[in-house]
């Protein structure tokens, strides 16, 4: 970030400003994507048809097993009306309208909480994933094992 900001490719910004962003993207139907560890460098905003990753995971039948994701969404039949907001925002089109309710195809759901922060009747809430993972303390922590890995085949 640094670099950016001395060459004047950047500008500071203040944390509530960092949350109104972020909040205006999910609003948007970005998908907000940190680095895969526990103390984040970075946060994409991405949406399934520019994101070379997402973009991927939309052409899979199942990109639930693709991702690593501790959650996926779950709609109470009770609140839902049907409305098809849920619809529209899912980056990977795993929730459709049956019998005017929402279902959704858990082997498409990433997780990123979208029909969650769109939903009108706050009927979608998030369940934590049978499997649980925990990444790794850094970015500089997650290399190096995966640099162990590639060692113990060559």
């Amino acid at each position: 970030a640094q670099l950016y900001l001395d060459q004047g490719w950047a500008r500071k910004i203040s944390k509530e400003e960092v949350l109104d962003i972020l909040e205006r993207s999910q609003e948007e139907g970005l998908v907000l994507q940190p680095d895969n560890s526990q103390k984040p460098t970075f946060i994409c905003s991405c949406c399934s048809c520019c994101c070379e990753s997402l973009s991927r995971y939309l052409k899979m039948p199942r990109p639930a097993d693709l991702t690593v994701t501790n959650y996926y969404a779950e709609v109470d039949d009770e609140l839902c009306i049907g409305c098809g907001t849920c619809v529209e925002i899912c980056p990977m089109q795993a929730i459709k309208l049956k019998n005017e309710i929402s279902t959704i195809k858990i082997k498409r759901c990433i997780g990123c909480g979208n029909c969650v922060a769109k939903c009108p009747e706050e009927a979608i809430q998030l369940r934590k994933r049978e499997r649980q993972f925990t990444p790794f303390p850094t970015m500089d922590d997650l290399f190096d094992k995966v640099a162990e890995r590639k060692a113990r085949f060559n």
